[in-house]
This record gives structure tokens, C-alpha cells and sequence, in this order.
């Protein structure tokens, strides 16, 4: 297994975004948008 799981694939405007899960050590279930801008957003 990677770092990033990807969970799910999803249009941002012309972004493309990948809802993830970072695996170990950030085990604490916080959810991410990986972005082909090359940015992390975490979901709130």
C-alpha cells in the first residue's frame, strides 16, 4: 500500500480530485482531496 489510498475520483472544475485516506503514520481518519494542482485539502 501506498501513502495515498484512493477512494474515489471526482471533477473540481477543471481540477481532477481524488478523495483519500493517508495511510500511517497520519491514522487519525482525517480525509484529504488529493488535486492534480498538486494540492491537499482536507475535508471538514
Amino acid at each position: 500500500t501506498g501513502m495515498i489510498r484512493t477512494y474515489a475520483t471526482h471533477s473540481a472544475g477543471d481540477t481532477l480530485c481524488w478523495d483519500v485516506e493517508l495511510d500511517a503514520p497520519l491514522r487519525d481518519g482525517r480525509k484529504f482531496l488529493w488535486c492534480s494542482t498538486r494540492e491537499l485539502h482536507e475535508v471538514r
